[in-house]
């Protein structure tokens, strides 16, 4: 068991093969990348309602665009076809707010 925020979190055997920053990225404020860095899915995990949910490559394109529904709370997404490299994850909030992380995506 490893407590992070007050949380605890369960690492899987498939899991510890990441490196502990990944677990740092999990809830910083409301909103994780997990696992990170990754290599074929991550999960994005929020605790506000938001409404989309945005890929960026780290020049600035726009690769991907999700509508989320108010109850929405995480999306799974599929990166396996994605180059390696750093893509910024962008959600958009309810109330107009924006966050973006960083998500490194792996061989």
């Amino acid at each position: 068991m490893l407590w992070l925020n007050q949380k605890k979190l369960k690492i899987t055997k498939k899991e510890k093969k990441h490196h502990l920053c990944s677990l740092l990225n999990y809830y910083p404020d409301g909103y994780g990348i997990y696992p990170n860095p990754a290599t074929s899915s991550t999960q994005i995990n929020f605790t506000k309602a938001a409404k989309k949910l945005r890929i960026y490559t780290a020049t600035g394109i726009l690769i991907s665009e999700y509508e989320l529904t108010e109850s929405d709370r995480q999306k799974t997404l599929d990166i396996e076809n994605f180059a390696k490299g750093i893509y910024l994850v962008e959600l958009l909030y309810r109330d107009n707010n924006t966050q973006v992380e960083k998500l490194a995506v792996m061989d």
